[in-house]
Formats: structure tokens, sequence, C-alpha cells
């Protein structure tokens, strides 16, 4: 590839990503909802690639070739470092039940059961290639990293939409089950991948798989505590490395990407031990840093995740025209393999596999936790399932990495090209069409008043076990009087600043969650001042806030700009109060 045409590449991809951020932003800010940004993104890297194959003909086969190194190894570990690291911890541990209950165990039901319908499938010779009368059976051991791919979820498109103050459980189980569902189909794919060619027992490998999977989950989850450990300790005691935010936030993207690859070193999860490190971090070394530093971590990672995704979207979008052929000599065209009965039937078994899984999952800690206890309703149930159907950028890298093992064997290279371009039609189908329906199907959803659990439950928490509570006092008192003085510099004389500090944020997350429609009723009735002073003058109280909430949700759009009758609702909900 000549210079000149890796310079206007190179400048193209630069142009989209600037008119990704500038229309997303827009998008967000006229709430333009009928597509979202991923898959504007995606179509914009259609749009490019279409110009590239016009103007080179096929001689940049390898810009379409998505390059899962580059991916897994610089774009993936800053993204996963940045959910952790800006999590909401005491809302992750708050819903650690559902979160494990649909990212973990969830996964693995989807796992299996994806399995089971594929290998039917295959033997029922439903595998069709396109422009042929060809059929394909898949082994065993595709089959299995098939399923760990495209269990892989991406739910930004529901988290856009659903607001952290005005739905703080949904979006925090949508978020912490995302951040789960990731690193548990990535040790899905690592733990096959290690089993592949083994011609044990069924049973035999079965156990194999299950010890491997538990050891790689464990493993990876203790490397990423001990960086983060590490983290904590470095800047505990070298205190001069605080002296420089720019040393500051350099250091920590080091350690993010030091508890990567160790654990890829290792053979182990990078993914989940990222996640592990920006979480402990964020939780102990925040208060290791300068005041400035603290602020301009959180700025620094998220501004870094953000360009990271954007360039994903769009090299998604530029990956499709690899269909359209690549040279293999100067008169001969090679055409990558594809099946749409394969596409449409697993996209079918996606849908009823995540289904099933939920509620199955749903159904069996319901019965268990009993009716008061379960808090997730049938709506916000719903919504979780819709949001774990989309297919990510998670999925398509994870599947790059298969490779053929005989590039003489025909059959295989069949194989491995109609498995690759099932997962890039599920992602760019998932992503653009249901990520357009995602704001319906939430506010259809969310209409049914979600909102006034979530109210409730910040008012009075959860109800929980005895067991439950235990456990949490007993972290906290080991937490209070042992970890944060091993971990935070000079935490004997700054205990009561630093615990003030997190009482204040903790107060203020509730206080942003009681009144999170406050700035978007401020704009949306500007014109009447009453109801800005309405709102100002009772914004703390939490009473006026509910009726204020409440009022609002049982009107229809229409009625919602009749500003008298609003305030006349909003009035006669309080007084029923």
């Amino acid at each position: 590839m000549s210079e000149t045409s890796f310079g206007v590449v190179s400048f193209t991809i630069i142009l989209i990503l600037f008119i990704y951020a500038i229309a997303g932003s827009y998008f967000e800010h006229k709430h333009i909802h009928f597509i979202h940004e991923t898959g504007l993104g995606i179509i914009l890297g259609v749009v490019a690639g279409g110009l590239f194959t016009l103007i080179y003909r096929g001689t940049l086969y390898y810009i379409y070739n998505f390059n899962e190194s580059f991916f897994f190894y610089i774009l993936l570990p800053i993204i996963i470092f940045a959910g952790g690291y800006n999590l909401n911890k005491r809302r992750f541990f708050q819903n650690f039940l559902y979160i494990n209950l649909f990212g973990l165990l969830g996964t693995l039901l989807t796992f299996l059961l994806i399995v089971c319908f594929t290998f039917l499938i295959s033997d029922g010779d439903l595998i069709q290639i396109w422009g042929s009368d060809t059929t394909i059976k898949l082994k065993t051991e595709q089959i299995m990293i098939f399923a760990a791919t495209i269990c892989a979820t991406d739910s930004v498109a529901a988290l856009t939409m659903i607001k952290p103050n005005k739905y703080p459980k949904l979006f925090s189980v949508v978020f912490g089950e995302g951040m789960v569902n990731d690193a548990v189909s990535i040790i899905l794919y690592i733990s096959v991948d290690l089993l592949s060619g083994k011609h044990d027992t069924i049973f035999t490998v079965s156990l194999e798989f299950c010890i491997l999977f538990i050891l790689e989950f464990f493993c990876s989850l203790v490397v990423g505590l001990l960086f983060g450990v590490l983290a904590s300790i470095l800047f505990k005691y070298l205190r001069f490395i605080t002296e420089s935010v720019i040393l500051e936030m350099a250091i920590i993207i080091y350690i993010a990407y030091g508890s990567f690859t160790m654990c890829e070193l290792l053979g182990l999860s990078g993914v989940l031990s990222v996640l592990a490190t920006g979480a402990l971090m964020a939780y102990y070394n925040i208060y290791n840093l300068s005041s400035l530093g603290q602020v301009a971590s959180k700025i620094t990672v998220s501004t870094l995740s953000l360009i990271c995704e954007a360039f994903i979207y769009i090299y998604l979008g530029l990956s499709m025209w690899i269909l359209s052929g690549y040279h293999i000599s100067d008169d001969k065209i090679e055409k990558p393999k594809c099946s749409w009965t394969f596409l449409v039937l697993e996209l079918l078994i996606c849908f009823f596999s995540r289904g099933v899984s939920m509620a199955a999952l749903s159904g069996i800690a319901y019965l268990i936790k009993g009716k008061e206890k379960f808090k997730l309703s049938l709506q916000e149930l719903n919504i979780i399932w819709f949001a774990g159907l989309i297919r990510g950028s998670v999925a398509y890298a994870l599947i790059t990495k298969l490779q053929i093992s005989n590039p003489d064997d025909l059959n295989e290279r069949q194989q491995v090209e109609v498995i690759k371009t099932t997962v890039l039609f599920m992602v760019i189908i998932t992503t653009i069409i249901l990520g357009a329906m995602m704001p319906f199907y939430i506010n259809l959803n969310l209409k049914r008043k979600v909102e006034d659990v979530n109210i409730r439950l910040l008012q009075s928490s959860e109800m929980e076990s005895g067991y439950r509570r235990q456990i949490q006092n007993n972290f906290k008192y080991l937490d209070d009087h042992y970890f944060k003085y091993w971990m935070i510099f000079n935490y004997q004389n700054r205990k009561s600043e630093i615990l003030k500090q997190q009482q204040e944020k903790q107060q203020d997350e509730d206080n942003h969650s009681k009144v999170g429609l406050i700035s978007q009723f401020q704009s949306k009735f500007t014109g009447n001042q009453n109801i800005v002073f309405y709102v100002e003058a009772n914004k703390s109280i939490p009473a006026h806030t509910e009726s204020l909430i409440e009022g609002i949700d049982d009107l229809e759009e229409k009625d919602q700009s009749d500003q008298p009758n609003l305030m006349t609702h909003i009035s006669q909900n309080y007084n029923d109060l």
C-alpha cells in the first residue's frame, strides 16, 4: 500500500471519528433515538469502506480485516478498565445477586443452549452456503467457540437510554451484567480453545472444562486484585508521584495494561483482571491521588474509553466490505463464504436462549427470595432481556481469533468463513436494528412506572437476609480497621476527611437519584416560571419529589404539555400522599 493511499485512509478514519463524536453529541442533545450512536459508527464505517472499495478496488483487504490483536491488547483493556474505574460500587454490591445471576449463570446457561441448538442445526444440514447448494457441518470445537463468542452481549445502547439517576437499580443491573458477561464470555472462549483437539470422553472433557473455567475465573480475579493493591501501595509510599497529575495518569494506565498483559502471559482472562484492578483502584487508590488527579483520572479514563469504542464500531463497519472480495492474484477475487439460513436461525436461537435463561433463573430466584425480596419487576426483566440481545465488538473480535489450522482443507476454510461472517452480520444487525428499537422498547416498559420501585429502594434499603448483612458488616469492619490503613496514605489522620468525602458522595448519589428528573423538567418547562420555582423549592423534599415524578409519569405526553394541568395533577398526587 502506498503512502498516499495510507494517508487517505488514515485521514478518512479520523474524519469519521470526528463526525461520529459530533453527531452522537447532537443526537443526545436533541433526544434523537431512531439510531443509536454505535449503529451510527457502523454505518459511517460501511460508507467509508464503500468509498475505499470503489477507489482502490479491493487492494485494501488488510484494512477491512479486523485486527484482533490490536483490539484485544490496545483497545479492549482501556474500555474494560474504564468500566471498573467508573463503577458505582455501592449500587453494584446492592444488586450483586441479580448481576451475577444474569451475567454469570445466565451467560453459562445461554452458552449451553446455543451449543445444543447449533448442534441440531449442523446435524440437520441447515447450514447452506449462499449462492450454492453446498451444506457444511461444523466441528464440535467450532460450535463451542461460536457459542462462547455470541454469548458476549453489548448493553451500551440500553445504558444510554436508562438514566442512572432515575432508575439506579435497573441501570446498575444492566451495566454490571454487561461487564460480567464480557468477562465470562472471554473465559469461556479461552477454556474451549485450550481444550480444542482433545479426544477424551464427553464426561472427561466436560469436567475439565468446568475446572478450567473456575480456575480461569478466580485466578484472573486474584491477579486483578493484586495489581489494584500494588497501585495503592505504590501511590501511598511514593508520594513524589502525586506532584505531577500527568505522571499520575500515566502510571494508572501503565498498571491497568500491566494487569491485563500479566493475565494474558499466564493464559488467564485479562478482561476480568483489568476490571477488578479498575474497581479496586477507584475504591482505595483514588484517595492517594492529588485533588486534581482524582478528577483528572476519571475524565482521562472515560475519554480514552470513548475514543476506543468509537474506533471499534467504525472499524466494524469497514469490516463488512471484506464480503465484497479481495484479490488473491491479478485475475482472481476470493469472496468469503456465508450462510443466510445459519444467520437467521442463530439470531432466533440467541433470542430464545436469552429468554429461557432469564426466565428460568428469575423464576428460581423469585421462589427462593420470595415476592417481597425479589425487587425486579416484569417490565425491568423485559428491558434486561432486550438489552442482552445486542451483540457487540467483543463477539466479533473473539471470532476473528479463530484460525484455519490447515489452509489446504477447503471444508475447514468454508466452516471458519461461515462462522466469521455469521458473527459479523449478527453484530451489525443487532447493533443497528435492535439499537434503534431500544428507546421505544424501554419507554414502552418504563411507562408501567418502574421508577416507583426504585424510589422506595432509595428511602429504605432492600430487605436483605441476615447472612448477607453479616457479610457486609464483617467486610466493613475489616475495611475500616485494616484495609484502608494499609492502602491509603496517612489514613489515620485523614480518616474523618475521607469518611466525610465518602458520605457526601453517597448522599449526592441518593439526592441525585431522588431528583434526577429536575433538570429535565426545568428544560422542558422553561416557559413557565411556576414550574421551575416549584421544582427548585421542593427538590430536597422526598415527598414532593415523589409527587413530581409520579405526577409527570401518570400523564400522557400530550397532557404534559398542558402545564396548568400538570401542576394540578402534581398537587393532587402530593395531597394523596
